[in-house]
């Protein structure tokens, strides 16, 4: 897993997130750091606890669009793709396969969920 992210300028300096809390928002940047190479999360809520913020700022970045999550806990961040791109040769294939093959994914473009495969259910 590398050791260095990036956060798209297009993605984090909106109103639509800044609007959200700030424990919200650190937690998306922890997210963000902990994610494996294709910005999946196997445990948030480790998450949660290391910053301090709540299950609602989590709930809050899933019904903003955020994150997906699935029914197995696991989380992935949409706007991946375009904060981060990694060389093929240095990147890790993450060990989430069930849940990457419910994703739509496009270069440059946040994941998009195929199935009902989430526990949260979004609209395009």
């Amino acid at each position: 897993m590398a050791n260095r992210r990036m956060f798209a300028r297009s993605v984090v300096e909106t109103d639509h997130f800044l609007d959200m809390p700030s424990s919200a928002r650190v937690l998306y940047f922890h997210l963000g750091m902990i994610t494996d190479d294709e910005g999946f999360i196997a445990s948030p809520k480790s998450a949660i606890r290391a910053v301090g913020a709540s299950a609602e700022d989590l709930a809050l970045l899933i019904s903003q669009r955020y994150l997906i999550q699935f029914e197995s806990g696991v989380c992935v961040m949409r706007h991946w793709l375009i904060n981060n791109q990694l060389q093929k040769d240095r990147a890790r294939d993450t060990t989430c396969t069930k849940e990457k093959k419910c994703l739509l994914i496009e270069k440059g473009e946040p994941y998009e969920l195929l199935t009902d495969g989430a526990t949260t259910t979004h609209s395009a």
